[in-house]
């Protein structure tokens, strides 16, 4: 952690230039997460992890937007047929027939004769939501691939981190009886040392198989995009 922070210390600097050292806070560090989801349908999490992806709802909008100029663009090559019913009064001295409110209804037709406007840009928007249409499907097809390989490494690890708890206890239970026998005269410091550089293995093992753990989970939920647990508002929430 020092190495890291002293590396990071090189570009980390405050308004006058000076380095600035980072310290680790454990506030920082992120807490451990109720993984009772593991247990919901993998269509399921997907579904709910595709709702949270900033990068499908730009292109959702951009669809919407781009269907919205079509349609613009569609009712300007259209004839257009207005009707009108408004009031009108004259105020101040004049003839009698100036007193009063008149109400007047009109209509007026009209027919574009130059549409070729119209009709390019109809086709523009028409290209354009069909290429965010096949970006929409690529993103789509992407989020459910990364999805799936990230809970399946996910249970893998999950299953990992258990065979090494319980290589673990083994490894100590074995280390706690080479004592009791060595202490009773029946053992040596060759197979003393064996059990303990054994229980040692195992202890390191069972570190890394938490570790690659928690990568996989952090990585999950970065592909999840779960805002709760990202930003910290929970932490005892199941993706969203």
């Amino acid at each position: 952690m020092r190495l890291s922070a002293e590396r990071l210390a090189l570009y980390l600097r405050d308004d006058d230039g000076i380095v600035v050292f980072p310290n680790y806070a454990p506030s920082l560090a992120m807490p451990e997460q109720d993984e009772g989801f593991l247990e919901t349908p993998v269509d399921e999490l997907i579904e709910q992890a595709l709702m949270n992806r900033p990068d499908i709802a730009v292109a959702k909008t951009l669809q919407t937007q781009f269907r919205l100029e079509r349609r613009i663009a569609e009712n300007l090559a259209k004839p257009r047929l207005d009707f009108r019913v408004y009031s009108a009064r004259d105020f101040g001295s004049g003839t009698l027939r100036r007193q009063g409110t008149d109400t007047i209804a009109d209509t007026s037709f009209s027919i574009p004769l130059a549409i070729r406007t119209a009709r390019g840009r109809a086709a523009s928007a028409d290209a354009r939501l069909t290429g965010v249409g096949y970006e929409l499907r690529l993103l789509i097809d992407e989020a459910q691939r990364d999805l799936r390989l990230s809970l399946v490494n996910l249970r893998a690890t999950t299953e990992l981190k258990e065979v090494a708890l319980r290589e673990l206890a083994v490894a100590q239970r074995l280390a706690e009886a080479e004592l009791r026998r060595f202490e009773a005269g029946t053992s040596d410091y060759f197979l003393l040392n064996v059990r303990e550089r054994s229980l040692g293995e195992a202890q390191l093992k069972r570190w890394q198989a938490e570790l690659n753990h928690q990568v996989a989970l952090a990585n999950y939920y970065g592909i999840s995009m779960d805002r709760k647990v990202l930003w910290g508002e929970s932490a005892d929430s199941a993706p969203q």
